[in-house]
């Protein structure tokens, strides 16, 4: 994210003029490639806005990002493993289709914390759609070929959070607000009931 920031926003320079930084409001260029003012129009969903908002001010000070940060590739790795590993937070990788994320989470960040805990981690990918039911989030219900039961299975999102493995939420924006409003619920406190009556809870 931070890369593609600063790809876009770089001032550009050439043989009679000389290169400065520069920046933009953070805020004004999270708009431009999520616009979440115009798909969560205030005043109902003033809460959601702001709650954006603050956690967009948490990345730098002054609400921007300097187009001068040596290597925001390596920034952005740093910031990640410490949210993960040490502030056990969940992660956001937003950019254009083809910038990379998904190179750099097999890559680089999958190595990097296989290193730091000494054993292998997988990556579960999740795709999301706007209609996806919202059991699906956590549980599907198949039926067993041989006896004809119904089965529940875990979902990518219940494996990684019983194995401890990491997963990605492809596609999240396309959720509507009533599903990513049980979807966040899961992921602050870590606690939900399942359709089979499995209570999972945070260890």
């Amino acid at each position: 994210f931070r890369d593609y920031y600063s790809r876009l926003y770089s001032p550009k320079s050439n043989s009679s003029s000389t290169s400065t930084s520069t920046s933009i409001p953070l805020i004004e260029y999270f708009h431009k490639v999520y616009p979440f003012k115009l798909l969560y129009p205030a005043p109902k969903y003033s809460n959601l806005i702001d709650s954006i908002e603050s956690i967009l001010s948490q990345f730098t000070k002054n609400n921007s990002i300097s187009t001068n940060t040596g290597n925001p590739f390596e920034s952005l790795l740093e910031s990640m493993i410490q949210d993960l590993v040490y502030l056990k937070k969940d992660v956001a990788l937003v950019s254009s289709p083809g910038a990379g994320k998904t190179f750099f989470l097999h890559q680089t960040l999958l190595p990097r914390l296989a290193s730091h805990f000494n054993a292998p981690i997988q990556i579960l990918t999740m795709s999301l759609y706007s209609d996806i039911p919202i059991r699906d989030l956590f549980q599907t219900r198949a039926t067993n070929p041989i006896s004809g039961d119904t089965e529940w299975n875990l979902s990518p999102l219940l494996q990684c959070a019983v194995s401890g493995d990491i997963c990605v939420l492809d596609s999240i924006e396309r959720l509507p607000i009533s599903t990513l409003s049980i979807l966040s619920s899961f992921l602050l406190y870590r606690t939900t009931t399942l359709f089979d009556g499995t209570l999972v809870i945070s260890q």
